[in-house]
């Protein structure tokens, strides 16, 4: 709003800039157009030259000042192409062929093709448990039923690849970044992780391979759950009550022909996610149904879980022979078999 006090700088603001571009302007007229012949027929007019360039002038500077007009950003499910995902919420539908979710659905397969989706413009189930997942590697939180702010910008920046600020990232990210990598790996008890894994070996590789357990890690669930109950190579058990958080590992104590050998009756071990509305959902090498590595609701199970287990990180001044001896013990009280589990 222009007052008394600032109506005389502006007005000498704006004639000062009017001065600058006429000089520019006689200047080029001068050194670079040719000078066009004068004749009766078409005099030359200043005053008309003059008034042109400042209608020119003052278009100009209106047309700056409407870009500096701050406009609000759109955003939900129906908004414009810089928040296309913020917004979207399970059991919802694209309106349209390639819309938000058929995107989204593209770009998880990108981010990794062994994802249990497909692209079909429906926030389904599938998606939200491939959501939970994507969340909790990036930081984003846990619960894939919905697209947060932060989830949004993340599937942009993967989406247009723009840079991400760099942040620290969290243990249970390290761990599941490394997880992920065996998602889509056929199941084989004893199975090396080469073609074939098994639910003990999967959880040993993806924590050797984010740097939080030692080599000498065994293999099987029911040793990995004792390593936690004593505090032991990064893991520790939580009391029962205590509720479990996104990353720890989770025991099961499956009825299976081996049971009778395994410490305490220990079967089976995954990745815990999340609690997800009413579905249990853990990233597991699974030996039933699909049979690999894949994300799967456990929620009909929960009578049979053991424990769970928190990843501490790596444990300090580890004493390699301590655990071989451990380990041999269990094989030779028949407590653990020698391959794997389940």
């Amino acid at each position: 709003m222009q007052t008394e006090d600032n109506i005389t700088p502006t007005a000498c603001k704006l004639a000062r800039k009017f001065i600058y571009f006429m000089s520019v302007i006689l200047f080029f007229s001068i050194f670079f157009f040719p000078v066009l012949p004068l004749s009766a027929a078409t005099p030359f007019d200043p005053l008309s030259i003059s008034t042109h360039l400042l209608d020119d002038y003052i278009h100009m500077v209106k047309f700056n000042r409407l870009l500096k007009v701050d406009t609000p950003m759109i955003t939900g499910p129906d908004s414009s192409g810089l928040e296309p995902y913020l917004g979207l919420a399970e059991d919802q539908s694209d309106s349209e062929k390639d819309g938000p979710i058929s995107r989204m659905q593209k770009l998880l397969l990108s981010w990794n093709k062994n994802l249990p989706l497909k692209v079909s413009g429906h926030y389904d189930k599938a998606t939200a448990m491939s959501v939970t997942l994507y969340k909790l590697v990036h930081d984003c939180g846990f619960d894939g039923s919905f697209i947060d702010r932060e989830t949004a910008h993340h599937l942009l920046a993967m989406e247009y690849n723009w840079p991400l600020s760099k942040k620290e990232t969290s243990l249970v990210a390290q761990v599941l970044n490394e997880a992920v990598k065996f998602l889509g790996l056929r199941y084989r008890l004893g199975g090396s992780g080469v073609k074939y894994i098994d639910c003990g070996m999967f959880t040993r590789m993806a924590m050797i391979s984010a740097g939080i357990a030692e080599k000498v890690f065994n293999r099987t669930a029911a040793m990995q759950y004792r390593y936690a109950e004593q505090g032991d190579m990064g893991l520790f058990l939580r009391p029962a009550g205590e509720p479990p958080q996104p990353g720890d590992l989770v025991f099961f104590n499956w009825r299976t022909r081996f049971q009778n050998r395994r410490y305490k009756g220990i079967t089976h071990v995954g990745f815990f996610l999340g609690q997800v509305g009413d579905r249990l959902l853990v990233l597991e090498a699974a030996s039933r149904g699909e049979r690999r590595v894949t994300i799967k609701d456990r929620s009909d199970s929960i009578s049979r879980i053991a424990g769970y287990a928190q990843i501490v990180g790596p444990p300090p001044g580890t004493d390699i022979f301590d655990y071989i001896n451990m380990a041999a013990e269990d094989l030779e009280n028949l407590m653990v078999p020698k391959l794997g589990d389940d």
